[in-house]
């Protein structure tokens, strides 16, 4: 295997033990990207007011929707790149870096006119209170000025992880969080920008992280005798994203549908789905990680000929991830209030903030598993049966039943939706995995 200096070869020596050292530097860097993720929201609550934290809360479904598409492509990306690193094909492995360079060039100026000049009309079509629409809506403007950071990054990212290199991907969101950090502190205490300067830290935290990330690719994989056609890389790059972003996109939408139901439950409410969201992601952390590792595991074992690894390294890894969220989300579950205070202390922010903890997290260890699936299947290359599976347990499954859990049992039941769609994706990828139309890919 080639790749970048710092590489971990996820094809030789004992199978878990490879997962492990490149999870390793993914779960500490989520937990960073996570980290200021939190600390926006957290100095906004605290020191500005829980409106301005439901204002910047309700942004973030939009925001993924409109990133949506290229966060499939930067799946396609690890999947490429990590067969292409498995095979031992530099040359091949710097075709498909400027291939997805080319890709995030195409992407970002739709995506910047979208988010600056539509920001306002979107945000009234979903309901948004008029008195916190300015608010997000200048929240929206200033992170989408900066959207071809995001879209770099998430693509950047991939690379990286296709690679094996983890390492560099924690280094860049480690400095890209205390940045982030350092700029809230400034513009929302010192200079009191309020929305807008969380807004602003962000989005220069962004592409700090991307440049870093370009100019690390640039000097350390490339250079390769990978300038000719790029044709076949962008083919194969889009016919595992397109349908990896399309399945995020669908399912964005759905969260949509879903933020419009909270949209409708006060201000309060509002403000404590928002904090409890950004508490639930620190319990999301293993899986992510895991996932993702389980994605450059596939890819670069199936690039390397190594089918048989397969089964034993996912194996090992989905029952240490197991293991871990069921602690995390013990720990969360048991510290929720007082987490939930360091954000906001008005009592309905929490009451809200819990409601939503108290619902979802018992069902992580089911979305474990449907998520290490759908992992797994995205490094086989196979996307269009669980991408139809995901889009089939949001739409039959969780937009229906958030509706009817808040008509029926009132707006705090309506989180129950969240474990009613991940039974119903568990149990179709179960048929799936019976079906054994997916060993074709092996």
């Amino acid at each position: 295997m080639s790749g970048c200096a710092g590489a971990v070869d996820l094809t030789r020596g004992p199978e878990l033990r490879a997962i492990l050292r490149f999870t390793g530097p993914l779960f500490v860097g989520n937990f960073f990207q996570q980290l200021y993720n939190v600390v926006d929201t957290l100095i906004v609550g605290k020191h500005v007011g829980y409106e301005a934290m439901a204002a910047v809360g309700l942004c973030f479904p939009v925001i993924f929707t409109s990133l949506a598409l290229f966060m499939g492509i930067g799946a396609g990306v690890n999947v490429v790149v990590a067969r292409r690193t498995g095979a031992g094909d530099p040359a091949e492995v710097e075709r498909a870096v400027r291939a997805a360079w080319l890709l995030v060039l195409a992407g970002c100026v739709p995506v910047t006119l979208f988010g600056t000049l539509w920001a306002e009309p979107v945000l009234r079509l979903l309901q948004v209170p008029e008195h916190i629409l300015p608010d997000a809506a200048g929240y929206m403007r200033i992170y989408f000025a900066a959207s071809f950071a995001n879209l770099g990054y998430g693509i950047n990212d991939g690379i990286l992880r296709g690679l094996g290199d983890s390492g560099a991907t924690l280094r860049f969101l480690l400095i890209s969080c205390l940045t982030n950090v350092a700029l809230d502190l400034l513009f929302v205490l010192a200079l009191d920008w309020a929305v807008a300067g969380v807004a602003a830290a962000t989005a220069a935290a962004q592409v700090l992280a991307w440049a870093l990330s370009a100019v690390y690719i640039r000097r350390r994989c490339l250079g390769r005798g990978g300038r000719g056609p790029l044709r076949p890389s962008l083919g194969e790059i889009c016919r595992i994203g397109l349908p990896a972003g399309i399945q995020h996109m669908i399912f964005s939408f759905g969260t949509i549908v879903i933020q419009v139901v909270i949209n409708g439950c006060g201000d309060a409410f509002i403000a404590g789905f928002n904090a409890a969201s950004k508490i639930d992601m620190f319990a999301f952390m293993p899986i992510q990680s895991f996932s993702s590792a389980a994605t450059s595991f596939v890819g670069q074992n199936l690039g390397a000929g190594k089918s048989e690894r397969v089964r034993t390294g996912v194996a090992s890894a989905l029952k240490l991830s197991l293991a871990v969220d069921a602690a995390v989300v013990s720990a969360v579950l048991c510290l929720g209030p007082w987490l939930l205070g360091l954000f906001n202390s008005e009592a309905a922010v929490i009451q809200a903030g819990l409601a939503y903890l108290y619902r979802i997290l018992p069902f992580y260890l089911i979305y474990t598993v449907t998520s290490m699936a759908q992992s797994v299947f995205r490094g086989m290359g196979d996307v269009a049966v669980p991408t139809v599976i995901m889009i089939a347990a949001l739409w039959l499954g969780r937009v229906p039943a958030s509706w009817l859990l808040t008509a029926r049992f009132g707006q705090e039941n309506l989180f129950f939706c969240y474990g009613i769609g991940w039974t119903i994706e568990l149990a179709l990828l179960a048929l799936y995995y019976r079906s054994g139309h997916w060993r074709r890919r092996l």
